[in-house]
């Protein structure tokens, strides 16, 4: 059986924080484990040197690196002041950037706008070169039916042709429209009269070749039993 050596007081020296001190540091805890068997008076008393201890060093720490010191008060003033002007800047950014969004949003619609505007012209710009068109096809077309010329069928069906083409993008939305639309289906009766006249001609010289032409013009324009009523007739 082992005898436990007698309890004798253990002076507290600084060494001893060095090796306990830690975030959650228990004073109780660290007593008990160190210095149980140590009164309080004497626990007062290496308490009160190591204090003295860490003022002298202190002290003399500051002494010795006053400039130091007083140059580590002065840039914390500073930085302070820097901290102060750096939050200004910071906000006045931060409203700059508010306004630059707001900005950059109305911007963003206005190009939108503006190219839906650009869209919108060019459709309209496409629809009247295209109403032009049309126009000067159908007063050629009006011009070279009053003359008298045999061998304008091929020009005729060419310029009928390419009119009803381009009538099929008309919808009656503007006078001029209308107005085109009104001269197309003169246009038609006028085709198919030119049509039925020059057939009974024909028909009467026997010209055939010539009326397989015409019999395929007829398909095409949908009237090929009108063709074949004029046969009938003559």
């Amino acid at each position: 059986m082992e005898i436990e050596s007698f309890p004798y007081p253990v002076t507290v020296n600084r060494q001893d924080f060095q090796n306990e001190l830690i975030d959650q540091f228990d004073v109780d805890q660290f007593l008990f484990k160190n210095h149980r068997f140590t009164s309080i008076d004497s626990l007062i008393k290496d308490l009160t040197n190591l204090l003295n201890e860490l003022n002298t060093e202190l002290l003399n720490l500051v002494n010795e690196n006053y400039n130091e010191f007083i140059n580590l008060g002065k840039s914390i003033d500073g930085s302070l002041d820097l901290i102060n002007f750096l939050k200004i800047d910071l906000k006045n950014f931060n409203n700059d950037l508010v306004n630059f969004n707001e900005n950059l949003s109305n911007s963003r619609n206005l190009v939108e706008n503006c190219l839906n505007e650009k869209k919108h012209l060019q459709v309209l710009k496409i629809k009247i070169k295209l109403l032009l068109l049309l126009n000067d096809q159908i007063n050629n077309f009006e011009n070279l039916l009053k003359i008298d010329d045999e061998n304008k069928l091929n020009n005729l069906t060419s310029l009928y042709l390419s009119i009803n083409m381009l009538s099929t993008y008309l919808n009656n939305s503007n006078s001029l429209e209308k107005s085109l639309m009104n001269k197309l289906v003169s246009i038609k009766f006028e085709f198919k009269s030119y049509l039925d006249n020059l057939s009974s001609k024909l028909i009467s010289n026997k010209n055939n070749d010539l009326l397989l032409q015409i019999l395929n013009i007829y398909k095409i324009i949908d009237h090929q039993s009108d063709f074949l009523s004029i046969i009938r007739k003559n």
